[in-house]
């Protein structure tokens, strides 16, 4: 009686599994998910673009072989000090290599934007972004509206975008720039993720996506390189382009139409405890490790 009791269990049990598959795959092809893999053709151009990128002139020579965009917030203070005072001050010895901190100023209280707009007046590294909200859901935005004053201020064969936590090995990424990399349009260089499948949970969480069952390839947002002739286009199409919860997995659909070339680096670290050497960019670093690779990197050439 107990064989024959745990036999229905078993077969209750596969029959509710096939039911909840089949209801999955049919919310799955209802919420606009394709079940096949999308070619990059999915994420079209958007309509009436002012400008296209195979139109797109970029002057010769540059004043700048690389410009650095640091994602930053107002009371990040600590993580700005720590730059300025270890891989920003590498910058120094590179004529061709410029950096600046981008921040929004939006719903920001008088005393932090007070304290802010001192800093950037002691310093003359910050860019302040009008109307932009130091959310996570909205960095697409902040990124956009950086990569459009980058492309009205600065003119430059190379722009990076990264964050205040990372650690950018500048004497490792002007090899790369000037030895390695032969493109200087349309290109796209980062640690390049393939196929990857959209978040549910989490931060990364991503309920929007319907151009296919997986991203389109993208970088992780951490640190990334495009070209001039990339950077303009974003800026001319900026108040165009669809949006994702995620800047890195947008990215990756706004490019994706322009038949760029992409080039994956591994040397770009995104979670950091990795002491290679030849690394030219590592995340998640805090302040105080800052300035301890800095210190190990001038003593040693290695970063722990």
């Amino acid at each position: 009686m107990i064989i024959q009791s745990q036999k229905y269990l078993v077969i209750l049990i596969s029959i509710t599994a096939i039911q909840t598959l089949f209801i999955l795959s049919q919310e799955l092809k209802n919420s606009g998910f394709r079940d096949t893999n999308c070619e990059p053709n999915v994420a079209e151009v958007p309509e009436k673009v002012t400008e296209i990128i195979e139109n797109i002139t970029v002057s010769k020579p540059k004043p700048y072989l690389l410009y650095i965009i640091v994602v930053s917030a107002p009371l990040n203070y600590p993580q700005r000090d720590a730059i300025r005072n270890t891989w920003g001050k590498t910058v120094s010895n590179y004529d061709s290599i410029k950096y600046s901190f981008a921040i929004g100023n939006k719903r920001v209280s008088q005393s932090d934007l007070s304290l802010v707009l001192k800093e950037r007046d002691t310093f003359g590294d910050i860019i302040m972004l009008d109307g932009v909200e130091e959310v996570y859901t909205k960095l697409f935005r902040k990124v956009l509206q950086a990569f459009t004053w980058a492309d009205k201020h600065i003119d430059a064969v190379y722009y990076l975008k990264t964050d205040d936590d990372s650690y950018v090995v500048i004497d490792n990424l002007y090899q790369v720039l000037t030895n390695e990399i032969k493109a200087s349009n349309k290109l796209l260089l980062g640690n390049v993720y393939h196929l990857s499948v959209p978040h549910t949970i989490g931060k990364w969480a991503e309920f929007g996506w319907f151009l296919c069952n997986h991203y389109l390839d993208f970088p992780t947002g951490v640190g990334y390189i495009l070209t001039q002739d990339i950077v303009k286009y974003l800026s001319y199409n900026s108040d165009k382009l669809m949006h994702y919860n995620n800047e890195d997995t947008s990215l990756g659909s706004w490019v994706a139409p322009l038949n760029i070339k992409y080039v994956h680096d591994e040397r770009i670290v995104p979670f950091g405890n990795d002491c290679n050497p030849t690394n030219w960019l590592v995340h998640y670093i805090n302040p105080t490790n800052l300035r301890q690779i800095y210190s190990t990197w001038l003593d040693y050439k290695r970063l722990c």
